[in-house]
């Protein structure tokens, strides 16, 4: 169950934080917030594959490698996100 509520997750984060980076930075889309979003899709894709593997996988030995380098890389990514938005908290905004 919570492998299918992951990606559904991570799409609904992404979307709350596209919409809150266009809000507050208007058009300035630094190179962080490409970065942030680069990370999210990383993270968004490698969620999705592993709720397919776990899923439908019959977990045979590669099965099992595989979930867990994505949820290595899954965690990686969310790890990378969370310092990326730290940095974005003391952006200066003119106004």
């Amino acid at each position: 169950l919570l492998s299918t509520i992951l990606p559904i997750s991570v799409l609904i984060a992404m979307g709350a934080g596209m919409f809150d980076a266009r809000t507050r930075f208007k058009k300035k889309f630094g190179p962080l917030i490409i970065q942030k979003a680069f990370l999210g899709s990383i993270l968004l894709l490698s969620s999705m594959v592993t709720a397919i593997l776990i899923n439908y996988d019959t977990f045979s030995l590669l099965g099992k490698s595989c979930i867990v380098v994505l949820s290595i890389v899954s965690f990686m990514c969310s790890g990378l996100l969370g310092k990326k938005g730290g940095q974005l908290l003391d952006a200066k905004l003119p106004g």
